[in-house]
C-alpha cells in the first residue's frame, strides 16, 4: 500500500449516524378477522395469533430420517406438532406425510434421496416438501446439493436438537421458525412492509 501512497490510521474513523425506526410489518388476518400490523421491538415481535401475509399450500410432504429407527415415535410427535403449527399460520397441509423413508445404517444421503425421487416419479407423487432429519450437521450440504439441486426436491433439514425442541419441549418459537421457513420455500409470503414504510 505504501508504494501507492496509501496510509492507514491506527484508530477507527468516527462518523455520525442515526438509528432508523423499525419498519411496521403487515401479516395476514388475525383471529378477529382484521389485518395484523406489528412493529418489532428490540429485534423481536410477538407473533402468536395471526396468519402469514400469504400462506402457501402444501399438498403433500415426505419425511426422511437418518436417525436410528427407535426415534420414530419422537418423529411422529414432531410431525403432529409442526402440521398443527403450520395450519395455525394459514398453511394448508395434510395430516401426515405421503411417505416415510428410514435411512439404513450404510445408506448415503444421495442413495436415500435418489430412492425418494425415483419413488415420486414412479408413483406420480407430487411432493411439495421433504423433511430431512439429519444425524449430524455434516450432512446438510449434501442434502441441499443432492436434494434441492440434483433431484429437484424442496428440503427442510432438521437436526436432532430441533426435533427434541418441538417433540419433547413443545417450543412454539422453534415451531414457528420452521413454519416460516416452510411457507417461504413452498411459495408463501410471511410478511411485508407497509406501503407507507417504503
Amino acid at each position: 500500500l505504501k508504494s501507492f501512497g496509501v496510509q492507514i490510521k491506527g484508530e477507527p474513523m468516527i462518523v455520525s449516524g442515526r438509528v432508523l425506526p423499525p419498519p411496521r410489518l403487515e401479516y395476514g388476518k388475525g383471529n378477529g378477522g382484521r389485518q395484523i400490523i406489528l412493529t418489532p421491538k428490540d429485534g423481536a415481535w410477538n407473533s402468536n395469533e395471526f396468519k402469514f401475509f400469504e400462506s402457501a399450500c402444501c399438498e403433500s410432504f415426505g419425511f426422511v430420517s437418518f436417525l436410528p429407527p427407535h426415534k420414530a415415535s419422537m418423529l411422529q410427535e414432531f410431525c403432529l406438532q409442526i402440521v398443527r403449527t403450520c395450519r395455525s399460520t394459514g398453511i394448508q397441509m395434510p395430516d401426515s406425510p405421503k411417505f416415510y423413508e428410514q435411512a439404513g445404517k450404510n445408506d448415503s444421503v444421495e442413495m436415500v434421496l435418489k430412492r425418494i425421487a425415483d419413488k415420486c416419479d414412479r408413483d406420480g407423487i407430487k411432493c411439495d416438501l421433504v423433511f430431512v432429519v439429519l444425524f449430524s450437521s455434516d450432512q446438510y450440504a449434501e442434502v441441499k446439493s443432492c436434494g434441492d439441486i440434483t433431484f429437484g426436491l424442496v428440503t427442510q433439514c432438521l437436526l436432532p436438537r430441533t426435533i427434541n425442541e418441538v417433540a419433547v419441549k413443545k417450543s412454539y418459537s422453534t415451531m414457528l421458525n420452521i413454519a416460516m421457513k416452510i411457507n417461504m420455500k413452498i411459495g408463501g409470503i410471511n410478511t411485508k412492509l407497509l406501503k407507507d414504510e417504503m
